[in-house]
């Protein structure tokens, strides 16, 4: 075994769950170490324990493999699913936490058994009420979207909360997002901006939304300095969210020094997605002659674009220059 794969391993016991999908491809094609349908197994069940997504596709896509007549190791991977299946459901009800949720998880991504929701969600809730705080996140978010059970937003809010005080980023994020609106708990800026600004420490897709309550001041005393410095460093990581209020930004000078060069960039990367306020922006610069030479052409074509991605503001602008 390479050193290349004995930190691979090691990031898997410890319980990456991606070094564990990781490590499971490799038993798979037997990069690095001998081929094994058992480890592969192995592997892609813990990581499936740990909530991984990829490792729910796998699996699946491991069991189908089975209907192949021409695989050597059809029948062993059939002893294996069915075996796992058994003894979890068993462990599972019994109350085995791990069990649990493998359980859940086989339910949820259709491996083995048909996938059903309702057992799914029954499933992660026992979890849940063990306090593990990946299977709390799982079941807030089946009441959140009515999967599985009624849709519940009280009870989604109580079961993120649960989680994101255990440290799941996940669960941080969306806890931020129901206080921020007021789903399913009292509308709430502060508690809103200190769930995105825990979230934000383990998640860089977070940090433009921290620099808005900052840009804002809501939540937290205004500081436009430090907003501008998480859209910038946001909109680097390629969150084009942060994008637009950079470039704004950049166009009005007032919290960094005036780069029309920076902020035509930046609308421009906004523009590539069809963002019409980014579009109409550009065409006031270029029409305006705002730090470039004017180009009526330019901003004419730019507030076209605005107007078929829906900015209002283009569409009056237009029907002013034909005036």
């Amino acid at each position: 075994m390479d050193d290349e794969v004995k930190e691979l391993m090691e990031k898997a016991e410890q319980g990456d769950d991606e070094a564990q999908c990781e490590l499971a491809e490799r038993y798979a094609y037997g990069d690095g170490v001998d081929i094994d349908v058992r480890k592969e197994f192995f592997w892609y069940m813990e990581a499936l324990e740990r909530g991984s997504r990829e490792a729910g596709t796998m699996l699946k896509k491991l069991f189908d493999g089975t209907d192949d007549e021409w695989w050597e190791e059809a029948g062993l991977v059939r002893e294996l699913f069915e075996k796992a299946f058994s003894t979890y459901t068993e462990a599972a009800e019994r109350g085995d936490l791990r069990k649990q949720k493998r359980l859940a998880a086989m339910y949820r991504d259709g491996i083995y058994v048909g996938e059903d929701r309702e057992k799914a969600f029954h499933w992660y809730l026992k979890a849940a009420e063990q306090g593990d705080r990946d299977a709390q996140c799982e079941t807030a978010c089946y009441y959140s979207c009515g999967i599985g059970t009624e849709k519940d937003l009280e009870k989604a809010a109580y079961w993120y909360e649960c989680a994101a005080k255990k440290g799941n980023k996940e669960a941080q994020q969306e806890l931020g997002f129901m206080y921020e609106y007021g789903k399913g708990v009292p509308q709430d800026d502060e508690k809103a901006f200190y769930w995105y600004s825990k979230a934000a420490k383990c998640s860089d897709c977070n940090k433009w939304k921290v620099a808005t309550f900052y840009d804002e001041g809501r939540g937290v005393a205004q500081d436009r300095k430090k907003a501008f410095e998480l859209y910038l460093s946001s909109a680097k990581d390629g969150l084009m969210n942060a994008a637009l209020p950079l470039g704004k930004m950049y166009e009005e000078g007032e919290v960094t020094e005036k780069n029309i060069e920076q902020a035509i960039y930046w609308y421009e990367r906004c523009a590539n997605m069809d963002d019409g306020e980014a579009e109409y922006r550009l065409g006031l610069i270029y029409e305006n002659g705002d730090g470039v030479p004017a180009d009526m052409k330019k901003a004419v074509s730019w507030y076209k674009k605005a107007v078929k991605d829906g900015s209002a503001e283009a569409k009056a602008r237009l029907e002013q220059l034909k005036q």
